[in-house]
């Protein structure tokens, strides 16, 4: 029965991860328009202004756009990585790319919450893989995570789960749970990919 409720609830969270990633390319470029408003005084106006935060970009620049793809990154290559900034991130990962890869790594946020797998819940596995935790740049001592890299490619649509161990009282065995889900795309007709962290 555990098998099966962890099953279900890894579909559910796949479905809701590309609704939201779909829904994330349908929605509105800007603010709308003001014309139609109350107009603001000058310091109100800057106060709004100041309040909005910044919104990181819907999709992602700089991807290579042809079908072939490039080598795997060498642990070099990774250690000079630049900072990758998601469409929607999570705190407590951050993400990285060199070329057409893009490495994500996910910290434990509490000590008993294990992050300990990687499964791909839709779309393609393949060249989807979870770095060694000593290459670089290594993750703080003492700081459990995991580090899953994907390659983002045009045409790509699929959702990796986090899974985590959570102990249960008085049994060997923990039950499994969803630490967080990886939605990664890149459709027809769009100019870039989306990369969002639930």
């Amino acid at each position: 029965m555990k098998r099966t409720t962890t099953q279900i609830a890894i579909a559910l969270l796949a479905g809701a991860a590309l609704l939201a990633g779909s829904r994330l390319r349908g929605a509105a470029a800007g603010p709308p328009d003001p014309s139609g408003s109350a107009a603001l005084p000058p310091s109100a106006s800057a106060a709004a202004k100041a309040a909005v935060p910044r919104k990181p970009p819907r999709f992602l620049a700089g991807f290579p756009t042809g079908a072939e793809p490039s080598a795997k990154p060498t642990p070099d290559e990774w250690k000079s990585a630049l900072p990758l900034e998601l469409s929607r991130p999570r705190a407590s990962c951050k993400a990285s790319r060199v070329r057409e890869y893009v490495r994500i790594t996910c910290l434990q946020e509490e000590l008993h919450d294990e992050i300990y797998a990687a499964r791909v819940a839709a779309g393609s596995e393949e060249g989807v893989f979870v770095l060694d935790p000593k290459w670089e740049p290594r993750r703080p001592s003492g700081k459990g995570g995991i580090d899953v890299v994907v390659p983002v490619r045009r045409g790509d649509r699929r959702v990796i789960v986090l899974a985590s161990s959570i102990p249960r009282w008085k049994s060997p065995s923990p039950d499994e749970g969803i630490y967080a889900a990886i939605s990664e795309s890149w459709l027809a007709g769009e100019e870039g990919p989306t990369i969002v962290i639930h």
